[in-house]
C-alpha cells in the first residue's frame, strides 16, 4: 500500500508566515498532518515579507500571496483550491459523492468568508462588534448543520476548517466554553480531536501567545 508521500510523489513544502498555528497556512498543515503526509515547513518571519515577497511573486505565485506548496516543481496557490486538489489526489477528507462534495465547498465558501471578516478585524478594517456579530451568525449556521447530521458526521476538509475557524476566533479556549450551547458544534470538536494524528499535532503546534 503506498504512503500519503509516494501518492503526492514526493514531500510536499508549506511557505507561510512563522505565526502560531492561525491563518490561511495552518488549516493546509492540519490537513498534511490529518493526512499522513511528511511536509517541509518553511516559516517566513513576518519582520522577512517585504524582502521576501518580491522573489515569491517572481518565482512562485504570481499573486503574491501565501501559503504556496510547493511539490516537483509545481508551486500550488489559493488555498481552498489546495485543499480541494490534495484531498482528491490523497482519496482522505473528501466526500464519497458529487453531492457530497458540493456541501464540502459550501462550507469552505463559508469559511472564506469568515476568514475576511477575522482578517479585517485584526487589520482594523472592521470593528470587533461588527466581527463578532457576523462569528455568532456563522457559528449558529454551522451548528445547526451539525445537530441535522449534515456536517460533523465523518472528518472531511469542511469539518478541519470549521475547526480551525473556530480555534483561530478562540472559541475553542478554557476547555470550550465559549461553545456552550453549541452541542453540534462541540461534537464537531471531539471528533476532530478524536482523530490520533490531529490530536497529537494539536499538542506540539505553536500556540497563540
Amino acid at each position: 500500500m503506498s504512503t500519503p508521500n509516494e501518492i503526492l510523489g514526493g514531500k510536499p513544502k508549506i511557505t507561510y508566515f512563522d505565526i502560531p498555528s492561525i491563518g490561511r497556512g495552518e488549516v493546509i498543515r492540519l490537513f498534511f498532518k490529518a493526512a499522513g503526509v511528511e511536509y517541509q515547513d518553511h516559516r517566513i518571519p513576518v519582520s522577512d515579507w517585504a524582502a521576501t515577497k518580491p522573489m515569491l511573486t517572481e518565482t512562485m505565485n504570481p499573486t503574491g500571496h501565501i501559503p504556496v506548496v510547493s511539490l516537483n516543481g509545481i508551486h500550488y496557490w489559493a488555498h481552498i483550491p489546495m485543499l480541494r486538489y490534495f484531498a482528491k489526489k490523497l482519496g482522505q477528507f473528501n466526500g464519497n459523492s458529487d453531492e457530497e462534495d458540493f456541501f464540502i465547498d459550501q462550507i469552505l465558501d463559508i469559511c472564506n468568508d469568515w476568514r475576511f471578516s477575522w482578517a479585517a478585524c485584526l487589520s482594523g478594517e472592521k470593528k470587533l462588534e461588527a466581527h463578532q456579530a457576523y462569528l455568532k451568525k456563522v457559528i449558529g449556521v454551522f451548528d445547526k448543520l451539525a445537530q441535522v447530521g449534515l456536517l460533523g458526521e465523518q472528518i472531511t476538509i469542511a469539518e478541519l476548517y470549521v475547526y480551525q475557524v473556530l480555534h483561530e476566533d478562540l472559541l475553542l479556549i478554557d476547555n470550550k466554553a465559549p461553545l456552550k450551547g453549541y452541542h453540534g458544534l462541540l461534537q464537531l470538536t471531539q471528533l476532530v480531536e478524536s482523530h490520533p494524528r490531529i490530536a497529537e499535532y494539536i499538542k506540539v503546534r505553536p500556540t497563540r501567545k
